[in-house]
This record gives C-alpha cells, sequence and structure tokens, in this order.
C-alpha cells in the first residue's frame, strides 16, 4: 500500500511544505482565517503554523514511516480548520496557500481529508523517495507526475472556489 501511495503522499508533502513556506513570507494572509476560527491571530501563531507545516512535511518526504503519520495528523488538523471557517465565517479568505482571496470549500476539506488518508497508507512505508524509479527517465516521470499532483492540488484549494463564483455570478445575469 505505502508503494501506491508514495507518489500522492509526496505530492500531499510537497503541498503542505508550499503552504508553511507561504505563511512564513505573508503570515499576514493568514491571521484573519485564524481570528474566524477563534484561534489567536497574529503573524507570529501564522508563522508558527506555517513552520510546523515545513517541518512536518519536510519529515513525511524524508523519513516516510511514523512521520508520514505526522502529516496525516497535521491534513486532519487543517481538514477541521477549514471545515469550521466554512462553517463559521464562510467568506473569510484561508489563507492556507499565502495572500490568496480564496475561502475555504467543501472541495478544500476533501482534499486536506484525502491527504490525510493517503498520508496514513503512506505511513506503513519507509519514504516515498524509496520508491523512485532508479532509472533517469522513471525519476523524471515520477517527478513530474507528483509535480503535476501537487499543483492540481493548490489550485482545488485555490483557484477552485473563485472560478465557482465566477460561474455563479455569469448564470445571475
Amino acid at each position: 500500500m505505502a508503494s501506491i501511495a508514495s507518489g500522492p503522499f509526496l505530492a500531499a508533502c510537497v503541498v503542505l511544505a508550499v503552504a508553511g513556506v507561504k505563511k512564513l513570507r505573508r503570515p499576514d494572509s493568514a491571521v484573519p482565517a485564524l481570528a474566524a476560527v477563534g484561534l489567536p491571530a497574529s503573524t507570529t501563531t501564522a508563522r508558527v503554523v506555517g513552520a510546523g507545516e515545513v517541518v512536518v512535511a519536510v519529515a513525511g518526504a524524508v523519513f516516510g514511516g511514523v512521520a508520514a503519520l505526522a502529516v496525516a495528523a497535521m491534513y486532519l488538523l487543517l481538514a477541521i480548520v477549514a471545515a469550521r471557517l466554512l462553517r463559521r465565517a464562510p467568506s473569510t479568505p484561508c489563507g492556507c496557500l499565502g495572500a490568496s482571496d480564496a475561502p475555504a470549500s467543501r472541495a478544500h476539506v476533501a482534499v486536506n481529508v484525502a491527504a490525510a488518508l493517503v498520508s496514513l497508507a503512506a505511513a506503513t512505508g519507509p519514504s516515498p523517495f524509496t520508491y523512485m524509479p532508479e532509472s533517469v527517465l522513471g525519476a523524471l516521470t515520477f517527478i513530474v507526475l507528483v509535480a503535476t499532483l501537487a499543483g492540481c492540488t493548490a489550485l482545488m484549494v485555490d483557484a477552485q472556489p473563485a472560478m465557482r463564483a465566477a460561474m455563479q455570478r455569469g448564470h445571475s445575469k
């Protein structure tokens, strides 16, 4: 199971690390979401969350196993926060991926739950890099597919709510 989950798990680690780096660089974007869910709303809190995301993501990618359980726990926590944000303040930007104005969505919650489940499956094995093909072409294909999945995941979280709102505005004319 861990070998099948290795690519999606590595993509989940990439998305988590990117989200963490963006919170470290632009913590202000996460402050409204922190306030809306009842957490301490400060740039320091946002940076602590971002640093935690980076550490957990890197550990999961490098070590797998037990560290993948930490990635699963982080994504489960993020799913709970996104669901709470969706329920309490549905128009508040989540700030998950930096300076976006995208609010949390049901798709956002689903992506976090899916990442948690993939991380649980990956926890039964070593680092996802262990499963990388030995040939250059195979390794390159693996990396491109992981990057593509990470990019599509980020778009689902960040761009999908705005796209859906634009489509609804277009239908109301």
